[in-house]
């Protein structure tokens, strides 16, 4: 849901330590105008972890490919925008998947049910609801590695980029790099058991095409 009580100016309940996005579908009910749904990912069983994006633009690719017209269309959110009391809070916690990108095989996307699969580093991150706003500590670690893979494949400056996406292009800008990139989309392949997932795809939004990092031996 997102936040709009006046006793705090700044309207958060969170500031993140690292600017991230989360993809959202506005779902309008009575007496919450502002009333949104947070794409979310199952970790096991019923416990949910929120899918975070440090780019705008992986959300939106995210968001596309999850959506289902006309009961879902997903927007990108910032998440100091974003109202996690209503969340999956565990016993005061929040947890949240960062999209790495995703699973290749061969120069080809992997495809389950339709949609590429996500490759994510999971954090679970203390949710202190009594004290508004609470600092939400992304592990820079994750963003640190999301930018090394990207380094790997010739990116190197891809910090500044993100910059570029997340300040100075609009929504007009946004959604025709989002085409672009499904447009560009590289084959795919449907997820097997015995299917050998060795690299991780990345799309540029820069030059505008995927690219394939090698998988690190865990």
């Amino acid at each position: 849901m997102l936040h709009s009580d006046p006793e705090r100016s700044c309207h958060h309940i969170v500031h993140t330590s690292r600017p991230f996005w989360i993809t959202a579908s506005y779902a309008p009910k009575p007496g919450a105008a502002g009333y949104a749904n947070a794409l979310c990912r199952y970790l096991s069983g019923s416990e949910k972890a929120f899918c975070g994006f440090f780019s705008r633009l992986d959300a939106m690719i995210e968001g596309a490919y999850s959506s289902n017209p006309p009961a879902k269309i997903y927007h990108n959110v910032y998440a100091n925008n974003f109202d996690f009391r209503d969340a999956y809070a565990v016993d005061g916690e929040l947890r949240f998947l960062f999209l790495a990108g995703y699973a290749a095989a061969d120069h080809r996307l992997v495809m389950c049910k339709g949609v590429p699969m996500p490759i994510a580093h999971s954090q679970t991150i203390a949710a202190d609801f009594s004290r508004l706003p609470f600092e939400l500590s992304v592990d820079e670690e994750i963003y640190d590695d999301y930018l090394k893979l990207r380094a790997d494949v010739g990116l190197s400056a891809f910090a500044d980029t993100l910059e570029v996406i997340n300040r100075q292009w609009d929504q007009d800008r946004l959604n025709k790099e989002l085409a672009q990139a499904i447009a560009s989309r590289p084959e795919t392949v449907v997820h097997t058991d015995d299917l050998i997932i060795d690299q991780i795809a990345l799309y540029d939004p820069e030059f505008r095409q995927w690219h394939f990092a090698a998988m690190e031996d865990e």
